[in-house]
């Protein structure tokens, strides 16, 4: 059988996200400016992607600096009223967080059963990378792939941080 989670290569699915400050509608040619987009997938009742919030925050202020708005967006499978004490509690007051609340549509068309999980597209909207998981190693990769010069984690939290992966 073959893994429904949609793979590098391939064109994403259209999106039907909703933007948490605003309540507006996202689909997803709104997201895919510039050079390419990371979409980060959470609930935020999980302790895993609760670990990630912070240095996925990091790489936003990192784009944010280098003029690149919008291109690394939190999306978060609750509610929009959710979001703010969410925010406050987890030191991600920067980062634009797209809300996708139950059936969880855009979710399903990706194949995507499991949080966390990210997806790195292409301005033209192909996945260039893909995966289910806090990775330390693999958010640097993404960090330097989307123009970082500079270590997204430093030396201690790459010692104490592990890769934790769902399931």
């Amino acid at each position: 059988m073959s893994d429904p989670f949609i793979q590098p290569g391939k064109d994403c699915p259209e999106l039907a996200l909703v933007d948490s400050e605003s309540g507006s509608p996202v689909v997803l040619s709104d997201l895919l400016q510039g050079e390419s987009t990371f979409l980060y997938w959470i609930k935020i009742e999980c302790p895993v992607c609760c670990q990630a919030v912070p240095y996925v925050e990091r790489m936003s202020c990192r784009t944010q600096a280098r003029g690149l708005e919008g291109r690394v967006f939190l999306v978060a499978q609750n509610r929009a009223d959710e979001l703010p004490a969410f925010r406050e509690a987890h030191g991600c007051p920067k980062i634009p967080i797209l809300c996708e609340p139950e059936p969880y549509e855009s979710a399903k068309r990706l194949g995507l059963f499991v949080v966390p999980a990210w997806f790195l597209l292409a301005k033209d909207g192909v996945v260039l990378r893909a995966n289910t998981a806090f990775s330390p190693s693999e958010l640097t990769e993404i960090d330097e792939l989307m123009g970082a010069e500079v270590n997204l984690f430093t030396e201690q939290e790459l010692a104490e941080l592990p890769a934790l992966r769902p399931g």
